[in-house]
């Protein structure tokens, strides 16, 4: 059950990830917006605490990157961990 819950939590914001993806030129504060979603999200009792703390890892180490480069990293690495669950 928790696994299903932590998929589906994660799934939400791969897909709200996609729609601000295909917006042109989304700002930095748009991808600011999302990534505190998205964190909150990976807060949730259910997922590993583990995926929260590289996740958080992952974006210290694209962090002088563009919004568009940033967005894509956290997307990819959320997929992975959609495919781990």
């Amino acid at each position: 059950m928790g696994n299903n819950i932590a998929y589906n939590k994660i799934k939400d914001v791969v897909q709200a990830g996609f729609n601000l993806m295909s917006a042109s030129n989304f700002s930095d504060d748009q991808f600011n917006m999302w990534f505190i979603y998205s964190s909150r999200a990976l807060e949730n009792r259910y997922i590993n605490p583990s995926i929260y703390t590289n996740y958080l890892r992952l974006t210290i180490l694209v962090s002088n990157s563009t919004a568009s480069q940033k967005l894509n990293a956290c997307l990819l690495y959320l997929i992975e961990v959609m495919k781990s669950l």
